[in-house]
C-alpha cells in the first residue's frame, strides 16, 4: 500500500486528481481512497490490485 500526497487546489503546484489516478493505473496500482491530510494537501491511498483482493 502506498500513500501519495499531492498539493490541494489552492497551491501553485496543484495536481488534478484525475492525473493522479491516471498515473496510478499506468503504474499498475489501484486507487483505494482519497483523504484531506492538511490544509494544502490531499492524499491518495494506492495499492497493488492483487494484494488488495487477497486481503478480502
Amino acid at each position: 500500500m502506498i500513500w501519495l500526497l499531492y498539493p490541494h487546489l489552492r497551491c501553485p503546484q496543484y495536481i488534478e486528481p484525475a492525473d493522479v489516478l491516471e498515473a496510478a493505473q499506468a503504474a499498475g496500482l489501484r486507487h483505494i481512497t482519497t483523504v484531506k491530510v492538511a490544509t494544502d494537501w490531499d492524499g491518495a491511498q494506492l495499492a497493488n490490485p492483487f494484494a488488495y483482493q487477497a486481503r478480502r
